[in-house]
């Protein structure tokens, strides 16, 4: 079996849950046997030296690697044009490129495929030329339910115009969302309450819960407890929900906190991260690092991760990487929705601040509780989140569908 996976990012280096969902899934198709090709936009966002790229995908076993320069930052002006004389989300807009049009054309057109992955919503246009150019099935990867999370964001919204804009976009991503459904031949989300969601929204193709799979090989795990148990939050400061999620924690629980265990710190890491954010962190005595090299080395001598997440759909892969090095994650239920972990046992789930407070509180006088948490974590991972289990799964019910 010959698949391309299409991708609106770079799955390399792994430094954003969205790339190493892409990355581990590529990887795990090619220890199955499945030749992969990719073919990814190399956004101003995330741009990157494409022979690093292909240099290192041919060491995994990958076959073609195309990377296509697109520029996709957000500028006021075309915001609003977009606004005023489009049905499109701009969000969706921004990934529509000429160019990568072309190369996909080209890809369809001098290679047989049996599959053409889609990873993520805003990729979608370009099934046409899919169906004009090959007769390979399609595959939708459905990260996130997308008009939930901009639906939820703006209900958070305090300024007046950004949260009339942040409705119409909502509005504006529900229906193209909508637009697809069905148009594709298999669809793969990541959670089982995802599927739910796709099949309440109307779809009736064949469907397979694909989650994020860990890959242990990438990270050696330390069970060793920090001496000191610091909280920590790693994730994209560029994304809204982390945004929101993140200054509330700050303003409403780290100060509490801090009244009562003074002694302890709170570290914050993520790339693309607004001044005012960092401005903000400081301001309330946060060690705010900014991007760091590797997220495990970060994590290392940290004990508490806090994931205040109010909206989103789909897999908080952060959580899954703190779980496997041996961390004992404190989340919103919002946040740790789509995993399956239990409350107590796996994480600690903390839905506003008197809860939050609680829960650091006990970890910090309760070592065995601490200890427990932290193992059944690992376990966790292990058993039901192995990413070669998974990808084998997902490879043989395409290989299932295709016969």
């Amino acid at each position: 079996m010959r698949i391309l996976q299409v991708c609106n990012k770079i799955p390399y280096p792994l430094k954003d849950g969205g790339a190493i969902a892409i990355h581990h899934l590529s990887k795990g198709f090619i220890n199955a046997g499945i030749s992969v090709d990719l073919l990814v936009m190399n956004t101003s966002r995330h741009r990157t030296d494409r022979e690093t790229v292909r240099t290192y995908y041919d060491k995994m076993g990958a076959g073609i690697v195309e990377l296509v320069d697109i520029n996709t930052e957000i500028r006021f002006i075309k915001a609003v044009i977009n606004l005023l004389f489009s049905r499109l989300p701009y969000n969706a807009s921004r990934f529509i490129s000429k160019s990568f049009g072309e190369k996909l054309e080209d890809l369809l057109s001098g290679n047989d495929y049996d599959l053409v992955q889609f990873e993520g919503l805003y990729l979608m246009p370009y099934m046409r030329i899919v169906r004009k150019y090959s007769d390979a099935r399609i595959a939708f990867r459905a990260h996130n339910v997308e008009h939930e999370i901009w639906h939820e964001s703006s209900l958070g919204m305090t300024g007046l115009l950004k949260k009339i804009y942040l409705r119409i976009l909502a509005r504006r991503i529900e229906k193209f969302e909508y637009h697809y459904i069905n148009s594709y031949d298999y669809l793969i989300p990541i959670s089982d309450r995802d599927a739910l969601k796709f099949k309440m929204m109307g779809n009736t193709k064949p469907c397979f819960v694909c989650p994020f799979g860990f890959d242990f090989d990438t990270m050696p795990v330390n069970q060793v407890p920090p001496k000191e148990r610091n909280l920590f939050y790693i994730g994209s400061l560029d994304w809204l929900p982390n945004q929101e999620g993140l200054v509330w924690f700050i303003k409403n629980v780290w100060k509490e906190i801090m009244a009562v265990h003074p002694g302890l710190k709170f570290y914050v890491a993520g790339r693309n991260a607004p001044g005012w954010l960092a401005s903000l962190s400081r301001q309330y005595n946060v060690e705010f690092l900014g991007e760091v090299a590797d997220a495990f080395s970060f994590m290392s001598d940290k004990a508490l991760m806090v994931v205040p997440l109010f909206s989103g759909s789909g897999m908080r892969v952060k959580i899954v990487e703190a779980m496997a090095a041996g961390k004992v994650v404190i989340s919103t239920a919002k946040g740790a929705e789509g995993i399956g972990l239990k409350d107590g046992n796996d994480i600690i789930i903390a839905d506003d601040t008197e809860a939050f407070i609680s829960a650091v509180g006990k970890m910090q006088s309760d070592e065995n509780e601490y200890l427990q948490i932290t193992k059944n974590a690992i376990r966790f991972v292990r058993e039901k989140l192995n990413n070669d289990s998974i990808s084998s799964r997902l490879s043989e019910f395409y290989k299932s569908q295709l016969k």
